[in-house]
């Protein structure tokens, strides 16, 4: 029996294209890859849906088609006895089903927008690997020791105080286990492009034995650097990534712009809650 290990919302989107789907003229016999009762799945349908429904099959090629053939027809099972409890006319299901055309429809437009975006180009992948030398020429691989407290009133001065006075991140917990102030302690080791562009133009600039503190909400964060190992990329190793990255950054300020023209073009009245007509959404910014 087939494992539904899907994300919410995909299953909801699956149910809505197999419903879609059962509407559809015969395909000719080439093209049928299976039959459900009366229903046909076609060699179109078992391609389309390979990308989603082959998450975490092991094989390749035939083997794999296989499986999401097998997906397929034990999802189509489920439909049509989803529809035979009449499951489709429940409101919560409209409302399901509304809410994945939406989505689906939202993402296809913005998906036509941005197809025709171009590539960067190799003098602006060449800027971003000179403007970051962080990131790439002058890449380090940094052993670290972190100190997350709570952020309450004066922990942050007091933190930077003892610190200034040579105090290690160990005198730093027994003073917030003194306090009663919840605090974590761990180490590791992280590369460069793992860290926060803010923090790592700190991080950069410190020496082992250093330290840099951090207000971060309701935490604070203290970070000593341990130990510090020479990684460079070269821009050839990076290019790759650095135009996979500028073109995603480029798709978000994209997303951006459209959204905010249409904000234009077509009037917004949050009738629920008024104080939200002032406020701006727009789509998560790149974050390098």
């Amino acid at each position: 029996m087939m494992k539904f290990r899907l994300k919410e919302g995909v299953l909801v989107l699956s149910v809505a294209l197999a419903l879609a789907a059962c509407g559809e003229k015969k395909a000719p016999a080439s093209q049928v890859a299976a039959r459900v009762g009366e229903t046909e799945l076609t060699v179109h349908q078992l391609n389309a849906a390979m990308p989603t429904l082959s998450a975490g099959l092991a094989g390749e090629g035939e083997e794999v088609q296989k499986s999401v053939l097998k997906r397929m027809v034990e999802r189509e099972l489920l439909v049509q006895r989803a529809l035979s409890d009449k499951l489709d006319q429940d409101p919560k299901i409209m409302l399901a089903l509304d809410s994945a055309r939406q989505d689906i429809l939202a993402k296809a437009w913005l998906d036509t927008q941005v197809a025709q975006l171009a590539r960067p180009t190799p003098e602006q992948v060449a800027r971003y690997y000179a403007d970051n030398p962080a990131l790439f020429s002058q890449r380090k691989l940094y052993q670290l020791q972190k100190l997350t407290l709570e952020n309450r009133k004066g922990v942050a001065e007091e933190v930077d105080r003892l610190l200034a006075g040579g105090g290690s991140l160990q005198s730093l917990a027994q003073w917030a286990s003194e306090r009663k102030l919840p605090f974590n302690a761990e180490a590791g080791t992280v590369a460069a492009e793992q860290v926060p562009l803010g923090v790592l133009e700190k991080l950069a600039a410190l020496a082992p034995g250093q330290s840099l503190t951090l207000a971060e909400g309701d935490r604070v964060v203290v970070l000593r650097v341990a130990g510090v190992e020479q990684a460079p990329r070269t821009e050839a190793q990076a290019a790759g990534e650095i135009e996979q990255f500028l073109l995603s950054r480029e798709r978000q300020q994209q997303v951006s712009r459209l959204l905010a023209q249409l904000k234009k073009d077509s009037p917004v009245e949050y009738t629920l809650f008024p104080d939200l007509g002032g406020a701006q959404a727009s789509a998560p910014a790149a974050t390098r």
